[in-house]
């Protein structure tokens, strides 16, 4: 490890550990500047555990291998933490019933999770505290329902999402996930915006790429439409959404 101003540099390598972040650091692997799907990454850092980000701090280029609990756990020990970025990851789960990133405690200046792939698991991105989360220019795939838990999922948004926060979903790209987005009835409303995403794979009758419990609880949202816009694109566009 080689520590800057802040970073700590991550060589390629493993790790069978948990690592958790505060005090403002960065946890910089050799692919910071390359997307978690792109065939151009070097040799991976690896981290086999749970690493856990507090206050404001940064995971970025590195590859979480995890099959016995959450990859990335957001649980602020601060009152009011600032913003927290994964980007340019790759989050293996390896076929297990967990969770890529569990959001879990709101932070004041929101989640930002972008370039990451993240697959073969029960949900990528789990969003069920406060505080608002952006999910941008991501692979999300193989997200898959289990015995134990049947609503497998790209994105969720779970009960205890405080009201009055923004769930932003964009520019992703989700393939073979029992529902690629899933709106839960959480008692409060947010305002969700899910556009220019890519919805792939199959799914049974039960399931769709963009699925909402109670669209009372969508801030400005009567109709499924409004949420499954024009600028995703659906294949099979029959499995589109539904509530």
């Amino acid at each position: 490890l080689a520590e800057t101003a802040g970073t700590v540099e991550l060589l390629a390598g493993t790790y069978a550990e948990d690592v958790t972040l505060d005090d403002e650091l960065t946890l910089e692997g050799p692919n910071a500047d390359t997307a978690g799907d792109s065939e151009d990454r070097e040799a991976e850092a690896t981290i086999e555990g749970t690493v856990a980000l507090n206050e404001e701090t940064v995971l970025t280029g590195v590859e979480v291998v995890q099959d016995a609990g959450s990859a990335v756990s957001i649980n602020p020990l601060s009152p009011e933490p600032g913003a927290i970025e994964v980007s340019n990851s790759v989050i293996d789960l390896d076929e297990s019933e967990n969770f890529g990133i569990e959001y879990t405690t709101g932070v004041s200046e929101g989640l930002t999770v972008e370039g990451t792939l993240i697959q073969d698991g029960l949900t990528g991105v789990l969003v069920s505290g406060s505080g608002d989360a952006t999910v941008t220019d991501n692979t999300i795939t193989g997200m898959e329902d289990t015995s134990s838990f049947p609503e497998g999922a790209g994105v969720k948004v779970a009960g205890g999402q405080a009201g009055g926060n923004a769930l932003t979903v964009t520019e992703n790209t989700f393939d073979t996930n029992d529902h690629g987005v899933l709106l839960e009835d959480t008692g409060e409303t947010i305002t969700a915006t899910i556009e220019n995403n890519v919805f792939e794979g199959e799914s049974s009758e039960t399931e769709s790429y963009i699925a909402v419990e109670t669209l009372d609880d969508v801030d400005g949202v009567d109709d499924l439409d409004d949420l499954a816009t024009d600028q995703s694109s659906f294949n099979p566009a029959e499995t589109k959404a539904a509530n």
